[in-house]
This record gives structure tokens, sequence and C-alpha cells, in this order.
């Protein structure tokens, strides 16, 4: 049944994956197996995240082609959270949580703003690994996005929620300072 939500999601089928989410609740706290088919899984990891983990990474994060936005919609992250609220603050088996991985995939504002308040802590969390927080790693991956970033508000609600993140340097990917990005009202929607 895991493997059969994980396919939902990554076929952008959103309401059956609602559907199936009402009906096993459970599915959201189950971790998925490291064979399950979800990218960037650690060597080594012991599971490949939750749900929560795979509806924001990159299976389910691009845009169409046609310049659609296919990312997963926050109806999605909301009832996952309300299915298993502790999946705000459980790492995906390489010590990213779900913020991380938000930040990195352009996850719409309304998404990063559900995980904000479930887990206001996970904006000041590191990646054990890199040292990254979820600022760092949204302002690496701007190279990658589109104007939409910027205009929804996403690095505000980030500054907003982990000032600091401004000051500290991250390990060894990128320095993010004041004189980068001046003030978070620049960037808000």
């Amino acid at each position: 049944m895991l493997v059969n939500a994980l396919d939902q999601l990554r076929s952008r089928q959103w309401d059956d994956f609602l559907q199936t989410l009402v009906l096993h609740p459970e599915l959201a706290s189950q971790p998925l197996p490291t064979d399950a088919g979800v990218p960037e899984v650690a060597s080594g990891a012991s599971h490949a995240g939750l749900l929560l983990h795979a509806a924001l990474g990159p299976m389910c994060a691009t845009g169409g082609r046609d310049g659609s936005d296919r990312r997963t919609p926050s109806s999605v992250i909301r009832a996952l959270l309300d299915a298993h609220p502790a999946a705000a603050s459980a790492d995906d088996g390489s010590g990213r949580l779900p913020l991380h991985i938000a930040s990195m995939w352009q996850a719409p504002s309304s998404s990063v703003a559900l995980l904000l308040e479930a887990c206001p802590e996970a904006a000041a969390t590191e990646v054990a690994s890199s040292g990254a927080l979820p600022l760092h790693l949204c302002v690496q991956s701007m190279h990658l996005a589109d104007a939409r970033l910027l205009s929804e508000g996403v690095l505000a609600l980030l500054i907003e929620a982990h000032p600091a993140a401004l000051v500290v340097s991250c390990r060894p990917m990128l320095k993010v300072s004041s004189d980068v990005m001046s003030t978070p009202a620049q960037f808000a929607a």
C-alpha cells in the first residue's frame, strides 16, 4: 500500500493520494524503503524518509513544460502533516528534515509555511553533513528556480523564522550574509 501511495505522488494523482491517505493515515508514518525509487537517498541510509519527504522532493517538484505548476499542492502537505504531525521533524535517512527538502526543491510558500508552523525549530536545524540551514539550501537552489521562488516569499518566511541564518557560514556551500540579502521585506510577496 505504501508503494501505491508513493506511485500516486510520483504520477501527481493528488485526489487519489488524498483518498488513500484518508483510508490509510498510518501510511504517513511508515518509512519508505531505500529501494522505493526515491531520488537522493544517501548510500547506507536505513530508509528514504516518509511520504512527506517524497512529496516535497525532486519527483514532485518540477513544473510542467508548458509552464504549469506541477509541484505538490499544499493540501497534500497539510493532509500528510495532519495524518502524522511528527513527520515535520523526521529526518529522511540522510539528516534532512522536510523543511530542508522543501527549501532545496522550491516548494510553494504555502507548504513552507505549513512546515514552519508544524516544526518552527527546523529553520535553525543544520544538515549534519554540510552545516546547511534551510535558508542556505533555498539560496543555493535559486539558480535552478524561476522567479516564482522570490515572488512567493519563501525567502522571507525562512528569514523570519531564523534571522541568524543570514550570517551563519555554511560549510562548504556558501555564506549568506546581510550584504547578499539586505532585508526580508524585499523578498516578500
